[in-house]
Order: C-alpha cells, then structure tokens, then sequence
C-alpha cells in the first residue's frame, strides 16, 4: 500500500487564510533586476541583483542598511547569494564575467572578513554553496557532488565514482537534502549516506529534488507524480515515511522552503501557464500569495523561495513599475495594533532657553518601525496662534523593537522662550507618521503639554 497523500484543488486563498502579507520593494543595485534566495529569522535577506553596469551581484539586505553589494571573487566576475544563517553569514557561488563551468566557486561571506572561497576538491572546478547553519557548516555543489563546505575542509557526501548530485538545504541536526542522480535525496553530513526520500513511497525513480527542510525533518521540494509516460512535476512534502502531493496552480508546482511551524512556500504555474508565488500555509492546501496582499500595489509576484519562522517570506516578482524584483513579504496578520505614543516626564520651563527638549516612549506588541520615527512627527500648539513641528534629536536605537524612546525639541517663537511666550503648549502626535513592521500606523492624538512659567 502506497503512503501517498494527494491535494489537487486549489482553493479560494481569501476564503482560507485571514493573513494578508505588505509586500516590501527591496530594490536593485542600480541596475532593473533582482532575485531574493532566502533570509533569516531576522529579517535579513539575501539575493543577486543586476548593477548599473549590467553584472549580477550577491547582496545582503537589511532593513536599516537596505541592500548591500557583497562583491565577487575576480574582477569583472559575477555572484550570487543563496544562503543565510542567524549571525548573518552568507554563502553562494561566484565566477568569472562570462560564468564558465570552470570559474564557479563556492564562496562565503561575512561582516568581518567579506567574501571568500570556500575551496573545491583537489584538481577539480566548478562549485557552489546553496544554505549554511548557525555553525558555519556550508553545503552545496562541488565537481557536480553534494558538498559539505566546512572550516578549511570540502567534504564529499557521496563517494561513488558514478554518482552526482547536489545539497540545497540543511537543518540544525545536519540533515542535509538535495538530489542524488537526479532523485530527491537525503544525506548525512559525516558523509557517504544516502537516502532516497521517494523510494518505497511509490514514487522510486521518479525524478525531482528536495530544495528545503526544516528542523523537525520535513522535507519539500518537486518530483514527477505523472503516469502512463506523462511527466507531472509537483510540489511534495516528505515527513515521518510519508510522502504529499501538494497540488498546483493549474500546471508543474515546486515547494522551495519549509519553516518550522510548516508552512511552506513555493510556486506553480496557474491555467494560464503563467508563474504565481504560492503558499501552503496549513502544509497541505494550495494558495496563491498574489490572492493575500493589496492589488492596488501592481506587484505580481512570481517565486517564494524561502520563509522564516517568523512567517516572513522572500522571492521575485514583478513590481508595480513592470521590474523584475526581490520582496520581502512582512505577514500583517501577526499584528493589527498600532504603535502608542506616551510622553515622558515634562516639568514647567521657568527660566529664558533656546528650547525645550522632551522625550516620547513609542511601544508595540510586535515592533517599532524606527526608520519611521522623524522630525514630522510631533505637532506643538500654543498661545497667539503658535503652530510648529518638534524637532527629532535622537532614537535611543535605530533598530525595530517593541519599545523605542525618541528625544525631540521645540524652538521657542523666537528662538527662545521669554515672558512674552509664557501659556500651555500643547504637544500632538500626528496620524500616520510612526509605524510598526508591519505598516500598523500610530492614530493621532494628544500626547500632553508643556507649561512655561518664566518671570
């Protein structure tokens, strides 16, 4: 008896999720293209994107720093990042400007010593890195084998003369999943063990690859469900000895990545035979992503390619301008409160200055957007008509967090505060001006007032 599980309809995706997602345009490097691979549970991401001067280059984006150029390995040459880990690590492959076979290497990347290669096996060529983990232990491709790229060493996961292959994903216990002449496979990272993951499945044979897998052993990725001659590639999902059909679109369909709360992302072909971002949130059930974020934006988003644990997802689409970009995918549905606004402590201002400095303490239940926090903030209302913006002096962290403390100041009405201005003065937050990660915005009020006394 087979262990085959099988979804084939996809269903109405507002009717299934609540989730809505705000789709985050991550740019270029001067050039109009870029791709997003894959982030890490904090939200950094990495990818490829094409410079102004045509080449396509690794970067690392951060929501404070944007996107960064990771450089390549030769003048002139190419990259491109496909992995990340939690310290912000990055791994992929990098060649020579026209990309020969020969010239791809496995390269790794790090704030502190920028990118490097990785190594291959004696008198061979042609590799790359696809995932690394929290211990810098770098899987992928070398001399067309599945490779484990550790410190200082290139370790083969298979032996066989014969045999080939690659290694896309690992997990934090070293199980590592790719392909193996051309079948989904599994490996070990001590290496020279095996697994195929369809085999005895009713699927032996069948040709496909795992792309992802997360920490309690699921594996996704595509294999040929077709019978009678006819190729069918799907989206699966392999856990426990048990293997899924996760559906399509309308045509073939690949699940890229699995997080740990197993949901899992991908994309498929929808009838028109044209490319969607998908989603299967539940782990099973088939949505398309371009059915959870707003129309009104013009994205078209075409490959999910990986999801973290924080439901953030990344990919390539087509933005609202007609470019090929990279998006981050931010889940609105894991906070619809806004950020609040509480002033500090203001004490009467009783003697002539140039202004006075107040502080306000911003909270949320997810995170402060602190790029988001500026000088338009703030409204100040006073006697005789005086009307003015406060002043943004610091944020104690420029970081997103729940709580963030900004210190402002107000100029008196003629640059300093006299007699003349003495009243209450009457300090607003203004509406839609603070945000958190999500795009919640602060609803507009009265925040409380400064009294100047001077005599």
């Amino acid at each position: 008896m087979q262990n085959l599980t099988t979804w084939h309809e996809p269903m109405e995706p507002r009717l299934l999720f609540a989730a809505f997602y705000q789709v985050v345009d991550l740019g270029a490097l001067g050039g109009d293209y870029s791709s997003a691979s894959a982030l890490n549970d904090g939200g950094a991401v990495v990818g490829y994107a094409r410079t102004a001067s045509g080449k396509t280059h690794a970067f690392r984006w951060t929501r404070s720093g944007g996107m960064k150029d990771l450089g390549v390995l030769s003048s002139g040459g190419r990259s491109a990042a496909y992995g990340i880990n939690d310290n912000g690590d990055v791994v992929g492959q990098a060649a020579d400007a026209k990309n020969t076979r020969a010239s791809q290497k496995a390269f790794v990347w790090t704030a502190d010593d920028g990118i490097n290669d990785l190594g291959n096996y004696s008198g061979r060529t042609g590799a790359g890195a696809f995932a690394i983990d929290d211990r810098m232990q770098a899987v992928g491709e070398a001399a067309f084998r599945p490779t484990a790229f550790g410190n200082q060493s290139v370790l083969p996961l298979i032996t066989g003369s014969s045999d080939s292959g690659t290694a896309r994903d690992v997990n934090k216990f070293g199980l590592v999943v790719g392909s193996h002449n051309d079948l989904p496979a599994s490996y070990s990272l001590s290496g020279n063990s095996v697994t195929d993951l369809t085999a005895g499945l009713g699927l032996a044979g069948r040709q496909g690859e795992a792309l992802g897998v997360n920490d309690d052993g699921a594996a996704v990725g595509y294999v040929d469900f077709g019978s009678g001659g006819s190729a069918a590639f799907r989206a699966f999902k392999v856990q426990g000895g048990k293997l899924a059909n996760l559906g399509t679109l309308g045509g073939a369909s690949r699940a890229e990545d699995i997080n740990d709360n197993g949901v899992i992302v991908g994309k498929s072909l929808n009838t028109s035979r044209k490319g969607r971002a998908a989603i299967w949130r539940d782990g099973k059930t088939i949505a398309d992503l371009n059915g959870l974020i707003d129309s009104t934006g013009g994205w078209t988003l075409i490959s999910a390619n990986d999801i973290n644990d924080k439901g953030q997802i990344v990919g390539e689409g087509i933005n609202g301008s007609g470019e090929r970009h990279a998006f981050l995918l931010n889940p609105r549905s894991a906070d619809s409160t806004p950020p609040l606004a509480h002033l500090g402590t203001v004490n009467p201002l009783r003697a002539n200055q140039a202004g006075y400095a107040f502080t306000v303490r911003y909270t949320d239940d997810f995170a402060v957007d602190a790029s988001d926090i500026n000088s338009k903030d703030i409204g100040v209302a006073g006697p005789h008509g005086f009307s003015a913006l406060a002043t943004l002096i610091e944020v104690d962290s420029r970081n997103d967090g729940p709580a963030r403390v900004a210190t402002y100041k107000v100029a008196g009405p003629g640059g300093n505060f006299t007699t003349a201005d003495n009243g209450t003065y009457t300090l607003s937050l203004r509406s839609g001006q603070v945000s958190d990660t999500n795009g919640n915005t602060a609803v507009g009020r009265t925040l409380g007032a400064i009294v100047v006394k001077i005599v």
